[in-house]
């Protein structure tokens, strides 16, 4: 690569050219103050001798310097106008509903002023178009929501006139204010000025107040503007990224050039190019992309310090991965934008507390299991106290409560007893614990080099936490946490870390806005995706599209004019460009390319050489979904041998018959889920609450004949014994309610049902015999000359009138399909045979004990109306409906499968049915 000029050097040769060694009465205004960096830098190898420097400004501070206004922080400035909004709305709002609202209205009339527009004219028309948005065509009157709406609304004039007249009382402002302040007063500004020459430089898209000031030191002769831009776009009527200069030529604007701007050159079109378009999949491969190729670079020489070298992130949250990622033979990174406070994984933990706390007041003062569980699995949280989620976790669902009081929280460490035994719902206990916390996590990790960085940001953190404690001694309306937390947000969000570092040396790492100004012979763009470039977002405004339009206010077209002059202009002098866009695509549209990338397509000239490239993560599924097969071994054979002395029950079978390796994982292996606390009842709790119930019911006339009338007094016991059951299953202090509610109505129409049920086999001449509630039963099979215990638990057994013995289970869940078994093979290919394997396993334990005669195993079927189904046996065709030829087929089917269970040479096996794995807990291991 050839080195060229950049713009500022340019800039800084032209100035020395024209005033020699002394510019100490020149003033160089610049976008930014990152530039005027590199503008000194520029300057000082631009000349081999000693020089009077210029003044270097960014234009903030140019304008800020001659307004002689303090410019309020955002917070401060809030405050302030909510001290004007209550002594001046019709209505005023609490502090919480105002705080978000007011931050719109804010940003508006600070555009509203940089702009130079005549307030009250814009609030009137804004009245205007949102009476005629709200007027009904029917003749119908508005509604009071509406007119509560346009009285709004019809204040903001008020606001504005009131808010701006007490800032300027006190010297105070904010930037709109400031920019306005200096250009109503521009002629008498420039008349009490000292220096002989102010030179603006590199700026594009200018506010009417920044025209304006422009202008008038452009007319006194002792202004200069200096352009940084390229006739591929500025001479073509239709290019975004010369949008503002087509209309300062145009004459169109406050600003007007006199005469033919002189463009250095064309740089896109001249300077050749090498341009490469990389597409990943996912945000932290763009990183890791970015990285290599300055490994590469780093590997073919160990020297290169990447001085003209620049990575521009259009994501500022591809910040952390680069940087983990970039290798380590660097001599220098600095890092020229800031990372958002809010993305650090310090603040996502105190916002978390925010949540915990502030849902308290919900509970009773009482601790959220759900923001808990958030607490307990957050990655800083875990560093701090050097703990392990898995363990919190248990220790919470082993308590089995949807709240819990601070005090039964058991705490290990200082941290901990902050953060659960000394904070409050209240904003001042909030502030001082989150204090203390901070304090004593400093203390505690001070030496802990991994956590370097994320202390840092919690410092910072402190600092907001300082802030808002000084808030609270003049700000008695912020009396909760909701309010505080509005409040802790909105100077999260204000705060950028700004990394300490050398800024003229080693590879510059920036944001797109940081790139004004500068140039560089490589550029690494990561994000480069519609959506970040331009960005799609559009700010919150009360100003409607119409109204911008009629102002000549910046309007969505206008905002991605800026941005793509920002990226036409780091092309200007690049040799080699290099960007990277995520490719990974959903239904959202992610991952489109950015539109600027097809128009470099489109536009290039002979200079540029475009390679595009694919960096193809994705693997076939299938790769990662070999059938699994685990053969038994000594430890396997071990095993079976103690679960078949400690007896199989028919849900272990039953597991077996549906996927051998789904019993391995949770009968050998022992695996098991994560206990899940929740506050809705859940299938199985369910099923347990109404199981519990109908026990409680039918317990006291075990051994007893049911009587019509027993049957009735039951009805009225349901609905407090279920709700006691669905509290001890929910852990509940109430009734319930919500979901819960709507679960338990739907759990007493299932008892209820059973009770209705057993009066109809009544009224039909059977009279009823309750004989065991939740049995368990016991029984044994023969496999190869070895006894092998079977085990299980029935759910009721009663005997009809005619001696037929029922052996029922409830079932709270779907009917089965299943009819009938004809054959042994149907236990192999139909759906639905686990509720008839378990009945033939209790018929058969209960005939080893009781004998065979008169068993009719039946299922309860609590959700339908006609709820009893027996099971139905039919063998060359003909049917086997209880005795000893059924108990025969039960054995038979039991034994052919804990033979099979048993058998050294049968592995463990996978099954092909993946319906089956739709709800099984060890789907993630078999990438199912």
């Amino acid at each position: 690569m050839h080195p060229v000029q950049s713009f500022l050097h340019t800039l800084a040769s032209r100035l020395l050219s024209l005033h020699g060694n002394d510019l100490s009465e020149v003033c160089v205004v610049l976008p930014g103050r990152r530039s005027g960096v590199f503008f000194r830098r520029a300057l000082g190898q631009c000349t081999d001798r000693a020089i009077w420097a210029p003044t270097v400004h960014s234009i903030e501070d140019f304008i800020t310097e001659r307004s002689g206004l303090t410019t309020l922080d955002r917070t401060t400035l809030l405050f302030r106008f909510f001290d004007i909004y209550r002594q001046h709305a019709d209505d005023p709002q609490p502090i919480d509903r105002f705080a978000a609202w007011a931050p719109s209205f804010l940003s508006d009339i600070n555009e509203i002023d940089l702009n130079l527009l005549d307030a009250p004219a814009v609030f009137h028309d804004l009245h205007s178009v949102e009476r005629i948005a709200r007027w009904n065509p029917d003749g119908t009157p508005p509604t009071d929501f509406q007119k509560r709406h346009l009285d709004f609304v019809r204040q903001f004039a008020t606001f504005y006139t009131e808010l701006t007249k007490d800032l300027l009382s006190r010297n105070e402002g904010y930037q709109g204010l400031a920019f306005r302040k200096v250009a109503e007063a521009v002629e008498k500004d420039i008349a009490s000025s000292s220096w002989k020459q102010v030179v603006f430089a590199g700026f594009n898209a200018l506010t009417a107040t920044e025209e304006t000031i422009l202008q008038a030191w452009q007319e006194s002769g002792r202004g200069v503007i200096v352009w940084d831009m390229d006739p591929h776009y500025v001479s073509d009527p239709l290019h975004e990224a010369g949008h503002y200069m087509r209309r300062y030529i145009g004459r169109e604007s406050i600003l007007k050039l006199d005469t033919e701007w002189e463009f250095n050159r064309p740089w896109l079109n001249d300077i050749p190019k090498q341009l490469d378009i990389i597409a990943v999949q996912r945000k932290v491969s763009q990183a890791k992309v970015a990285a290599s190729l300055i490994a590469k670079r780093l590997e073919a020489n160990p020297d290169t310090d990447f001085q003209r070298t620049a990575i521009v992130l259009n994501d500022e949250q591809l910040l952390m991965p680069l940087l983990h990622a970039l290798p380590e033979g660097l001599k220098g990174v600095n890092i020229t934008m800031g990372y958002g406070l809010q993305f650090s994984q310090s603040a996502v933990f105190i916002r978390k507390l925010f949540t915990l706390w502030q849902n308290s007041a919900d509970h009773a003062g009482r601790l959220y299991h759900r923001d808990l569980a958030a607490l307990f699995t957050d990655t800083f949280f875990l560093a701090i106290t050097d703990k392990e989620a898995h363990m919190m976790l248990k220790r919470l669902t082993a308590a089995r409560k949807v709240s819990i009081a601070p005090n039964d929280l058991v705490v290990d460490n200082d941290i901990e007893r902050i953060v659960f035994h000394t904070m409050g719902a209240t904003p001042a206990g909030f502030l001082a614990a989150l204090d203390s916390l901070i304090a004593t996590v400093h203390h505690a990790q001070k030496d802990n080099q991994s956590l370097a960085l994320e202390l840092e940001f919690l410092h910072r953190l402190g600092k907001v936490v300082t802030r808002l404690i000084d808030l609270l001694i003049t700000q008695p309306d912020i009396t909760d946490l909701k309010t505080l937390h509005i409040f802790w947000r909105q100077l999260v969000r204000a705060v950028q870390l700004d990394f300490r570092g050398e800024p003229l040396s080693g590879l510059q790492v920036m944001g797109m806005l940081e790139t004004r100004n500068l140039d560089f012979e490589e550029v690494i763009m990561l994000g480069v995706n519609e959506g970040n470039l331009p960005s799609g977002s559009v700010s919150n405004s009360y100003l409607t599209y119409d109204i911008r339009g009629g102002y000549g206010l910046a309007r969505q077209n206008e905002r991605d004019a800026v941005t793509a002059y920002h990226f036409y202009r780091l092309l200007h002098r690049a040799q080699r460009i290099t960007l990277i866009y995520d490719s990974d695509t959903d239904a959202m549209g992610k991952g489109e390319v950015s539109r600027y990338v097809h128009q470099l397509r489109l536009e290039k000239g002979d200079n540029i050489t475009i390679r595009e490239f694919e960096v193809n993560q994705k693997v076939t599924v299938k790769e990662f979904r070999p059938t699994i097969i685990i053969n038994k071994g000594e430890t396997e054979q071990e095993k079976l041998v103690q679960l078949s002395e400690k007896g199989f029950s028919p849900s272990a079978l039953n597991r077996y018959r549906n996927c051998g390796l789904q019993f391995y994982f949770s009968y050998v292996a022992g695996f098991h889920e994560q206990d899940d606390l929740t506050e809705h009842i859940a299938h199985d709790t369910f099923g347990s609450a109404v199981h519990g119930t109908l026990e409680l019911l039918y317990k006291e006339f075990e051994g007893k004949v049911l009587s019509a009338d027993d049957l009735t007094a039951m009805l009225p016991k349901v609905k407090p014994l279920l709700e006691a059951q669905f509290r001890e299953q929910l852990s509940l202090d109430e009734p319930p309610e919500g979901r819960n509610l709507l679960a338990f109505e739907v759990g007493l129409t299932y008892v209820n049902r059973v009770i209705h049920a057993d009066i109809a086999t009544l009224k039909a001449g059977h009279a009823i015999t309750i004989v065991k509630l939740e049995e368990p039963l016991t029984g044994t099979v023969d496999i190869e000359g070895r006894t092998v215990n079977i085990k299980g638990f029935a759910d009721r057994i009663d005997r009809l009138s005619d001696g037929t013995v029922r052996i029922i289970d409830y079932k709270t869940g779907g009917k089965s399909t299943v009819t009938r078994v004809t054959s042994n093979d149907d236990f192999r290919g139909k759906e639905g045979m686990d509720h008839f394997f378990q009945l033939l396993m209790y018929g058969l334990m209960y005939a080893q004990k009781h004998g065979p005669e008169n068993i009719r195993p039946a299922i309860f079927y609590v959700r339908h109306n006609e709820m009893e189904k027996q099971l139905r046996v039919e063998m060359d065709k003909q049917p086997v409906l209880t005795d000893q030829p059924l108990v025969d087929f039960a054995r038979d089917r039991v034994t052919e499968v804990i033979t099979e269970l048993l058998a050294p040479d049968a592995a463990f096996i996978q099954t092909e049915d993946e319906k089956r794995c739709a709800f099984c807990d060890f789907r993630g291991i078999c990438q199912r």
